[in-house]
């Protein structure tokens, strides 16, 4: 579920789920990526995933 999750944020923020390979790279990776999915907006509007969610 967590991994479902992930991917459903990736493409919040208009990324594809390969984004998530980012966590392989060590120290930084999982802290960026902890960034980018936890506190950063989503995309505002439609993206190439569908529409937003949050209205």
């Amino acid at each position: 579920p967590g991994m479902a999750v992930a991917i459903r944020r990736c493409h919040d923020r208009d990324r594809y789920a390969w984004f998530l390979l980012v966590i392989l790279v060590p120290l930084l990776g999982p802290v960026w990526l902890a960034i980018e999915l936890g506190i950063r907006r989503g995309t505002k509007g439609a993206n190439r995933f569908g529409p937003d969610q949050i209205r």
